[in-house]
């Protein structure tokens, strides 16, 4: 924040002098009569803080600007006081305001200030300016109903919510230059009745994410219909019967687009479940025919293996070494082609297990594509 680079005011009595000369006013009007004082500036004085003002009772306006103060102080005695500018200095709080109930404008912008606070028994206040801060969240201002005029511009703001909502006399807002994103959240101004004046976008503060949607204007225009200022531009009536027009046709555009959405959603699942149940018996199928066949080679294996001793002469299923083919008289070669079969089972197997794992957890058809997994026919077996 810009400060004065004069030597800084330290002394009480220094700061009176300075005070006294700055807006003309003699000794002896402060000695005599200083309630009589209506309205002082304190301007390019350092002033290390506020003081020497407990004698000024009468004053009604205030001014100080681009001074070092970190606080706010000194300020109890000024009971009638009705509009204060306390602006570009080093004040990180609002306190101090007590005793000002009669105050009508408090202009605290380009200060450090972090929240609102310490406003609610200010029921007489009706325009408040708090741009170029650090406020994150708008609070604070539930008991202020006459507030007429608020300026939160170029702050850390990100959501309206229902914090303004008891401002049912507001006329204009400023809340340019935040970081406000969301369409639905500035639908809560729609409770604000009496509001004429609304920025999102101002030239002097920036604008919000929300200001690059597309259609913003006329989301706004369309919704806020008793505005007659947007982004600090009149709104014409023209305008606002071209908004009204625009949304109306994009609603049903859109409207459209959800319900086709919506019956290619269903096609896509029908298709997904055929395709489901299809590739799921094709599964058990192929599971089923290894089964099969490695049973059979089992048997095989069991008569080669005892045929000498008499055991498998018999075997039903099998027949005898003598009308079995030649690749299937070797022990050796037959136990690879178990082998084989057994990895070809436990891959569609596992091929299996995953095919459920997706259908269970998505139902868009085109995960119905897996990896092929080798038959028992390309197996060789």
């Amino acid at each position: 924040m810009p400060v004065s680079t004069n030597p800084r005011v330290k002394d009480a009595s220094q700061a009176l002098k300075g005070v006294l000369e700055a807006n003309g006013i003699s000794e002896k009007v402060y000695n005599e009569d200083a309630s009589s004082v209506k309205q002082i500036e304190m301007f390019l004085f350092n002033f290390s803080k506020i003081q020497s003002l407990d004698n000024f009772t009468g004053l009604t306006s205030l001014f100080i600007c681009q001074q070092a103060i970190p606080e706010m102080e000194g300020l109890d005695t000024l009971v009638n006081l009705e509009q204060m500018w306390l602006v570009e200095t080093n004040i990180s709080r609002i306190k101090g305001l007590d005793n000002l109930v009669k105050l009508q404008k408090l202009y605290l912008y380009s200060n450090r200030i972090k929240r609102i606070e310490n406003l609610g028994h200010l029921e007489e206040l009706t325009t408040l300016w708090l741009m170029d801060n650090e406020i994150e969240e708008i609070t604070g201002l539930e008991t202020l109903h006459g507030l007429t005029h608020l300026n939160l511009a170029q702050n850390k703001i990100r959501e309206i919510g229902s914090s303004l909502d008891a401002q049912t006399s507001m006329v204009e807002l400023n809340l340019a230059g935040n970081e406000l994103w969301s369409f639905k959240d500035l639908l809560n101004l729609t409770r604000a009745k009496a509001l004429r004046k609304l920025a999102f976008n101002d030239p002097d503060f920036g604008d919000n994410p929300v200001c690059e949607l597309c259609n913003y204007q006329t989301y706004v225009f369309f919704h806020l219909q008793q505005l007659t200022y947007m982004d600090t531009m009149p709104i014409p009536d023209e305008g606002k019967q071209l908004a009204e027009a625009t949304y109306m046709k994009k609603k049903m555009y859109y409207n459209m687009r959800i319900k086709t959405l919506k019956r290619n959603t269903t096609n896509i699942n029908r298709k997904g479940k055929d395709a489901f149940l299809e590739r799921k018996n094709a599964l058990n199928l192929n599971l089923n025919a290894i089964v099969r066949q490695q049973k059979d080679l089992e048997r095989v294996l069991y008569t080669v293996e005892h045929q000498g001793q008499g055991l498998g002469s018999g075997a039903s299923g099998a027949g005898s070494i003598e009308s079995l083919s030649s690749d299937l008289k070797d022990p050796d070669a037959i136990r690879k082609k178990l082998k084989l079969l057994k990895v070809s089972c436990l891959f569609h197997f596992i091929h299996f297990i995953h095919f459920i794992h997706i259908i269970h957890h998505s139902s868009c058809c085109d995960h119905l594509i897996f990896t092929s997994f080798p038959s028992p026919n390309e197996l060789g077996v």
